[in-house]
């Protein structure tokens, strides 16, 4: 039996998924009692970051060591912090890991084979939740740096905008190979810099994801990415932070964070659409 927090559509669909695929499922939608997941050890959290802390306040009622929990959130705040950590503060679960990668929830609910990762630093997470969660078309495959996972899952929805613009204004495939080749080596020097593991970019929780949601014309950051290069002036606040935070923490480790330096631009105004590639063209030259 797993239980899962549904917050957002994908944790929605990976419940009909799951459910769908024999397994035993207690799905929990917002503004239904928590008061269920005491007497289940296999938990999944999934939820827009901006509720992350209401909630996670909420499970610290109710979750406890003996809990093993991982969670789908997206995003960092602004010093940084991802949801483990945040999770970590707010309730005694000690036991923690994070679920990423390519995961659509159109794909899970029309039972289109989907893939994703699970990492912790804890081996009993990654195997209880990855034998819970596999089916014949769901695989969670395994791994242990939850920090760059963490990392990766919440830079995607950046490049995704700058791919999409880069499609509305014409520039082609190598402009977008351009700017996911770069990105998964910043990514890759970032996680290197925090204590996790370079190769954790180039899998499904980054280059991997980035592929699917880059090249998805029904993406929402994808079209926002369209709506930026026809002078849109909206972004979502968590996704200028994001920018900011990357662009940030690159600084802080000294790493060179080109990409996150330009969206970052972008998102706050400051660069004009058609000049992002520009501005990419025209950074320091490193080696592939």
């Amino acid at each position: 039996m797993i239980a899962i927090v549904a917050g957002t559509p994908l944790g929605a669909a990976l419940a009909t998924r799951l459910r769908s695929d024999g397994r035993e499922v207690i799905a929990i939608e917002p503004g239904q009692s928590l008061e269920p997941l005491r007497a289940l050890r296999l938990v999944v959290v999934d939820a827009p970051a901006a509720d992350l802390l209401r909630l996670a306040r909420a499970l610290g009622d109710v979750l406890d060591g003996n809990h093993l929990v991982a969670h789908t959130i997206r995003g960092l705040t602004a010093d940084g912090t991802g949801a483990t950590q945040i999770l970590h503060q707010e309730t005694a679960v000690r036991r923690l890991g994070v679920i990423a990668g390519p995961l659509a929830a159109a794909d899970l609910q029309a039972g289109r084979p989907s893939a994703g990762v699970i990492a912790s630093r804890h081996p009993e997470v990654v195997e209880e939740l990855s034998a819970a969660m596999s089916t014949p078309r769901l695989r969670l495959y395994r791994g242990h740096d939850p920090l760059g996972v963490e990392l990766a899952s919440s830079l995607t929805d950046l490049v995704t905008v700058g791919c999409g613009l880069a499609h509305a204004l014409g520039f082609g495939e190598t402009s977008r190979a351009l700017m996911i080749v770069r990105a998964v080596r910043e990514l890759g020097r970032l996680i290197v810099a925090l204590g996790g593991e370079v190769q954790t970019a180039s899998g499904l929780a980054g280059l991997g994801d980035i592929l699917v949601r880059s090249h998805d014309p029904e993406s929402h950051f994808f079209r926002l990415g369209v709506e930026l290069a026809g002078g849109s002036v909206s972004a979502r606040a968590e996704l200028v932070g994001n920018a900011r935070t990357f662009r940030a923490l690159g600084r802080h480790h000294r790493v060179p964070a080109h990409i996150f330096d330009g969206l970052a631009q972008l998102l706050e105004g400051k660069l004009a659409p058609a000049e992002l590639v520009t501005h990419l063209m025209t950074v320091p030259i490193l080696d592939d």
